[in-house]
Parts: C-alpha cells; sequence; structure tokens
C-alpha cells in the first residue's frame, strides 16, 4: 500500500495503533467493572484491534530479500542525510534540523535494475553523549566513584559516546582538568584542545593526593558528521591513596 509508505500513512498508523490499544483496553475495563455500554465499547475495542492486526499486514512495505545478492551489493540511496554499511546493518545519519528520511533501495542483478523499496523514518533526537575517562590499561572511568590516585594519575585521555538506540562516538576537541586540593584548597587547571592530555594536565594529576577532588571539565565534542557542538557534564573523580 503506497499510502502507509508515505509521511501521511505511517502518522495514521501510528495514530492508529495507539488509539486503538487504548480503545481495547478501555473497553477491557468497562466490561471488568460492569459499567454501562461495557460489552458495546469492548466490541469497538475488538474490531479496532482486528483492523490494526490487519494493516499491520502493510506496516513493512519493503521487500529486501534479494536472494544470491549480499548487502553490500544492495545500492542505499537516503534522501535527507548520508548513509554507511557495517556489518550487515544500514546506519543514517539525517540531516541537520530534519524531521524525516527516506531510504530507497536497488540492486542490479545479470545487468537488470530491480527497485526494492523505499521507507520513510521519522528522526528523532539523540541522547547527550556521556563521557568517560580512558586509563592507561585501556578502561574507561565514567566518575563519582573514588578513584586511586595511581590509576586517575594513569588517565591517557577523554572520549565521549552513547550507546543506544546505536553505537556512536563523538569528536573531543577540548576539555579542562581542574584539581582541588583537601587540605590547602589550592586549585590546579589546564586545558587541551584535543582527546589526549598535555603535559601540564598530567602533571596536575601526579599531583593528587588522598582527598583531592579532580573534575574534567568543559569538555565540548562534536557530532559525527562535525555540524553540532556539544558541551557535556564534567566527570567528578574523587581521589584516594
Amino acid at each position: 500500500m503506497k499510502f502507509l509508505k508515505s509521511s501521511a500513512g505511517r502518522k495514521f498508523y501510528n495514530f492508529a495503533y495507539c488509539w486503538g490499544a487504548c480503545l481495547v483496553i478501555l473497553g477491557a475495563v468497562f466490561k471488568i467493572a460492569h459499567m454501562p455500554f461495557d460489552s458495546v465499547l469492548l466490541m469497538v475495542g475488538l474490531f479496532t484491534e482486528v483492523f490494526i492486526f490487519f494493516i499491520s499486514g502493510f506496516d513493512n512495505p519493503i521487500d529486501i530479500l534479494a536472494i544470491g545478492i549480499t548487502p553490500d551489493k544492495i545500492n542505499f540511496d537516503v534522501e535527507g542525510g548520508d548513509g554507511y554499511l557495517k556489518d550487515g546493518t544500514y546506519y543514517i545519519c539525517p540531516d541537520e534540523q530534519r524531521k524525516e528520511v527516506v531510504l530507497h533501495m536497488s540492486c542490479t542483478r545479470d545487468s537488470v535494475y530491480k527497485d526494492l523499496g523505499s521507507q520513510t523514518f521519522k528522526v528523532k533526537s539523540l541522547p547527550t553523549p556521556s563521557p568517560y575517562i580512558i586509563l592507561s590499561d585501556n578502561t574507561k572511568y565514567t566518575g563519582n566513584v573514588p578513584i586511586e590516585k595511581e590509576r586517575i594519575a594513569s588517565t591517557v585521555s577523554i572520549g565521549a559516546s552513547i550507546s543506544e538506540p546505536v553505537n556512536i562516538s563523538y569528536k573531543i576537541i577540548r576539555f579542562e582538568i581542574v584539581l582541588i586540593k583537601n587540605n590547602s584548597k589550592d586549585v590546579l587547571s589546564a586545558t587541551s584542545y584535543s582527546p589526549t592530555l598535555t603535559e601540564e594536565q598530567k602533571q596536575i594529576l601526579l599531583s593528587a593526593e588522598n582527598g583531592d577532588k579532580i573534575y574534567f571539565t568543559d569538555i565540548t565534542v562534536k557530532s559525527p558528521k562535525g555540524e553540532s557542538v556539544y558541551n557535556l557534564p564534567p566527570v567528578s573523580a574523587p581521589v584516594y591513596e
């Protein structure tokens, strides 16, 4: 059904699915509580459920089964963004401010072109990336938990990423290390304009003692496409011996 492949069709399907489920639940509640018109409302809900299951058969109008053709032989064309194929999965990076993107797929087999279909996707905002500290043993420290001064002194660089709904790493373009001494209340700080620590930052970490507080702050990252810049929350590292 071409209608369900369109933007209006997708909206209709979402509304039908959500509102239909509400009617089914409401009908069940009326029936359990023996409220007026409970049987009528229950029947309306059940018939709505039948309709939803019927149109669900058209929810995925794309046939991407191409026997004898591997995913890397399929032509992907993204309207409203860019995409890339990785481990058999195609990832889409929408353009900034896009509300939806359209994915077109096709292949050529035995010199015959075949249109595999297209799908419209709504664009949702990704969650804020989480910053972390990368230690010399390649472990990641996310902060707040007290850490031995020897381990925090072994910091090599910092990173930022998200794991849901997809795995994406962000490019660190700037961060600052701030050390607040426990006894004297002196404050030491230094800034790096790359993911790795500067020599001055390394010396600050080496000078940390029991009870000191270290903050990785002013963490600034670029989006995967490099079009957006984000300021992330700081990483706190309480130090103990």
